[in-house]
This record gives structure tokens, C-alpha cells and sequence, in this order.
């Protein structure tokens, strides 16, 4: 039986992958405190790493691949039998509600620029920014 081994790329994206998710936590815990100005400073700055610190992640796995340039055959192929697929799928998934989470932590004069969130009322923002806070951290774990 061979032994498989990870090399310093592989370990260097997991842990990029981990800061990603902790900073994601850190982000939604204080989206729950967002009136006070410490806390949405560490919210904004703490959603902005954990895109930041997905993408590079993700960046790293693809440079780890044999062929770099077939990697969007597993965004478009789903394969449950293969872990590889499945965890490109998730943190594809993580990264859309990263950015998400990222544009509801945006001041309001940024977030205007954006049609789609700027017309929402500020009950709509909350409740929304929740629930992708909330999907978020069941998918980052």
C-alpha cells in the first residue's frame, strides 16, 4: 500500500482554508454587535481576510494540481464519490457567502453602488446578512 504524502503547498492552503474559516467566524460573531464601532471594525476587517485568505487557499490547491488548467472540470462536474470535487464545491459555496457576508459589511456610501443590496431596508439587511452569517458558519466548519 502507498503512503501519500502532502507536501508544504498542500499544508500551506489547508491552513490558509482554516484562517479563512476563523475569520469568517470572527466576522459573523460580530455582525451580532455591529451598532458598536470597535466591533464593526473587526467585523469588515475580519470578512475582508477571510475571502482574502479563501482565495489564496484555493489558489494553492490549484497550483498543487498536475494540470492546472482542467481545474474547472470540478466546478462544473459534481462527483460525490470524490473528495477533491466535493471540497472544491464547498468552498466554492463558502467563498460566494464570503463575499456576500463581505458587501453587507461594506459602509452604506460602497454598498449603494451595488443596485441589488442598496434598495434594501435596513430590516431586510439584518435579517439576510443572519442568515448568510449563519449558513456560512455551518459550512465553514
Amino acid at each position: 500500500m502507498s503512503e501519500v504524502t502532502w507536501g508544504t503547498v498542500i499544508a500551506l492552503a489547508l491552513w490558509f482554508i482554516g484562517v479563512s474559516s476563523g475569520a469568517y467566524r470572527l466576522s459573523a460573531l460580530a455582525s451580532r454587535k455591529k451598532e458598536d464601532p470597535g466591533w464593526a471594525k473587526v467585523g469588515l476587517t475580519s470578512a475582508f481576510l477571510a475571502l482574502i485568505t479563501l482565495a489564496a487557499g484555493m489558489g494553492l490547491l490549484v497550483l498543487d494540481l498536475r494540470q492546472e488548467f482542467r481545474f474547472w472540470h470540478l466546478l462544473l462536474n459534481l462527483n460525490p464519490e470524490a473528495p477533491m470535487s466535493i471540497g472544491v464545491w464547498s468552498l466554492s459555496i463558502f467563498g460566494i457567502l464570503c463575499l456576500c457576508h463581505l458587501i453587507f459589511w461594506m459602509p452604506d456610501p460602497w454598498r449603494k453602488i451595488l443596485p441589488l443590496i442598496g434598495g434594501w431596508s435596513i430590516w431586510d439587511k439584518r435579517k439576510i446578512h443572519g442568515y448568510v452569517a449563519k449558513f456560512g458558519m455551518y459550512v465553514a466548519i
